[in-house]
């Protein structure tokens, strides 16, 4: 349901970004430079440090989302200014001192993610005798050519999955969430039958089993509203659901009381034939 309403607002963003990559991905490739990455090492036709800057627009966009973001994490994450910077003699020590998004070294790929460096080398897709691999502007086009026009789905893609989540998603869900409340009754009607041993009331656990099914439903209420304002108090679920079944067995009488007998004593019998 989330991510249905997050899909509805975002969408307009969603192919406003679409169109900005048609436009910007194309010529993000320069036309004199020729990666050739042969043995597991990168090397390349250019002076170095050779560095690609940020789009206008990509560098506008990341300053804003920069601004939204606390003052605490923006002190701990490392901010950047290019896109990729090229340098063969860098090592993986010094990336935060390129200010970049990538950086390629002579033996590997670092980037940043949330777990902080990824370091990705490229003996890991270039094995030992293998051809050499030659990336330049000509081969960027090709792919570039061929993997846009599927940005053009993502919005189709998107109202699909939206639509998945909202109509059949909470239909699959549902029994794995029963069978979860279902296992926690196991455990915590145990407790329900303490409760109501203290409280001088008789049961059998399958009768308080049944009750707690009808108990949970304070306890997924209340939890629900509590979700929807991003608030959450340890132990509260189970709290509720015994307080709930306490009030449930207090209703009923006494073992031994005059009320009970009374109860028995009504209650009908087997005739003999």
């Amino acid at each position: 349901m989330v991510f249905a309403l997050q899909a509805t607002v975002f969408m307009p963003q969603i192919k406003e970004w679409i169109g900005e990559a048609k436009q910007t991905v194309p010529d993000l490739y320069p036309v004199e430079l020729v990666l050739t990455f042969s043995g597991a090492e990168l090397s390349t036709n250019v002076e170095e440090p050779y560095v690609l800057p940020l789009p206008p627009k990509w560098e506008a966009a990341l300053l804003s989302s920069e601004d939204e973001q606390d003052e605490e994490d923006d002190e701990d994450e490392p901010q950047f200014t290019h896109l990729l910077v090229i340098d063969t003699t860098a090592t993986v020590e010094e990336y935060p001192e390129y200010e970049t998004a990538v950086l390629l070294t002579k033996t590997a790929v670092i980037a940043r993610d949330d777990n902080g460096l990824r370091v990705v080398f490229y003996r890991e897709f270039q094995k030992p005798g293998t051809s050499p691999i030659i990336i330049n502007r000509e081969l960027y086009n090709e792919v570039t050519a061929k993997a846009l026009p599927f940005l053009d789905f993502i919005p189709a893609i998107i109202f699909t999955l939206a639509v998945f989540a909202v109509l059949l998603l909470p239909w699959i869900a549902a029994p794995f969430i029963l069978l979860g409340y279902l296992l926690y009754l196991l455990v915590f009607t145990l407790l329900a039958w303490v409760l109501a041993a203290i409280m001088s009331r008789k049961f059998t656990y399958g009768e308080l089993y049944k009750l707690g099914m009808y108990g949970l439903t304070p306890a997924i209420l209340i939890e629900w509203v509590l979700h929807w304002f991003h608030t959450g108090i340890a132990m509260l679920f189970s709290l509720i659901f015994l307080v709930t079944m306490g009030i449930v067995i207090h209703a009923f009488p006494k073992k031994g009381s005059k009320k009970a007998a009374s109860v028995s004593a009504k209650s009908p019998k087997k005739s003999k034939r």
